[in-house]
């Protein structure tokens, strides 16, 4: 597969945490979005990966392919 895929991850609890770490090990796929209602998650996220972008509301985001 050539195709790049951008992961977006809904809510970054356990779950969340654990699709986001298997995900950014896959070969073609790039993490892009995360959507969380805690701005403490969301802040730590930005500082942590810069290039991902936050959000509270996970809906209508056309840079993800999979979510």
């Amino acid at each position: 597969m050539n195709e790049q895929i951008n992961s977006g991850v809904i809510g970054m609890g356990k779950m969340g945490i654990m699709h986001t770490g298997i995900l950014s090990s896959l070969d073609g796929v790039e993490d892009k979005v995360v959507a969380d209602k805690q701005d403490l998650i969301l802040n730590f996220i930005k500082s942590t990966l810069p290039s991902i972008k936050t959000y509270e509301d996970y809906k209508n985001r056309k840079e993800v392919t999979l979510t």
